[in-house]
């Protein structure tokens, strides 16, 4: 019974968690962020599968004239596109919106290994997206999950791009996700999520402004706010950093 209890008290907590979210009620929503869904009217209207890439390139641009600060893709623009999606054309589109607007985040998808101790990653090449990621200790690098990234944005894609997150995550036993690593290790770089790297750009938070201690908290010093004002801000993280 005494190898069980662990599992057990993760058990217990993971569902305690989820009643105190309820009893919580709803966060408040910002009014400053905007989620924009692929539904069925859009496959509808723009096909399913993979979308020509001048689609979003419009969206980019246009959402960039109504004065968005900071915009992120959930759509991972790999390899460059075939020519019955719009190819070189399109592509080309995309990177100019990217460039233009100046601050469009792109995800990194990635597997993670939960263990620390798992074999390393190869380093990311110099013209990787990651490779001039965040910098921290090796102690909270090792502390961080190991993950072996899949893809990148295409290259000149990934030159345009304001900056990259992952997308990874590691569900608990009962096939839920309650947790996201603000940070994850890739052959020695720290990347950050998706949200984290959003937050951090719409804050103005460069990367030697942004300090995690695993166990305790991530921090964001002196982020300065639509309103004028500038203050630090931390965020409580668990052993992994999530």
């Amino acid at each position: 019974a005494g190898m069980k209890l662990p599992a057990l008290l993760q058990s217990w907590e993971a569902s305690t968690y989820d009643l105190r979210v309820q009893w919580r009620g709803p966060a408040p929503a910002s009014d400053r962020l905007v989620l924009i869904g692929r539904d069925g009217e859009s496959d509808a209207r723009f096909g399913v599968g993979l979308w020509d890439r001048a689609h979003f390139a419009t969206v980019i641009a246009g959402l960039h004239r109504a004065g968005a600060a900071v915009i992120a893709l959930d759509f991972h623009m790999a390899e460059e596109s075939p020519p019955e999606r719009g190819g070189a054309a399109s592509d080309r589109a995309l990177v100019e919106a990217t460039a233009t607007a100046g601050t469009v985040v792109y995800p990194i998808p990635l597997t993670l290994r939960e263990a620390a101790s798992a074999a390393p990653s190869p380093s990311p090449a110099a013209s990787s997206p990651i490779a001039a990621s965040q910098s921290f200790d090796p102690s909270v690098l090792q502390a961080l999950p190991q993950a072996v990234v899949l893809g990148t944005p295409f290259p000149a894609l990934a030159h345009a791009a304001g900056a990259v997150g992952h997308i990874g995550a590691i569900p608990d036993p009962d096939g839920v996700y309650r947790r996201v690593p603000t940070f994850v290790q890739a052959g020695g770089q720290a990347i950050p999520a998706l949200g984290v790297a959003v937050a951090a750009a719409y804050l103005h938070v460069p990367p030697d402004r942004i300090s995690l201690v695993p166990g305790q908290v991530l921090t964001f010093r002196d982020a300065a706010f639509p309103d004028g004002t500038t203050r630090t801000l931390s965020l409580p993280v668990d052993r992994t950093g999530s």
